[in-house]
């Protein structure tokens, strides 16, 4: 193989490299971004379902004492 091909590849070879490398990241970071996201909506979630996890007494209303 001539010598000029040889550097092509290994230029080509360092800038896929790079890429993958980029893609990497860039997939890695919105992973992040998504499960930030999902666990901002578990929190808000838990927070709108806490009444039915802890009720409250029950008030009786217009009821009459059953003394």
């Amino acid at each position: 193989m001539p010598k000029k091909w040889q550097v092509d590849l290994k230029d080509y070879g360092e800038r896929y490299a790079s890429e993958v490398n980029d893609r990497f990241w860039l997939i890695h970071l919105g992973l992040l971004a998504i499960a930030e996201r999902l666990e901002v909506i578990a929190v808000e979630a838990v927070k709108v379902n806490r009444p039915l996890l802890h009720p409250e007494p029950e008030m009786k209303i217009g009821g009459t004492d059953p003394d």
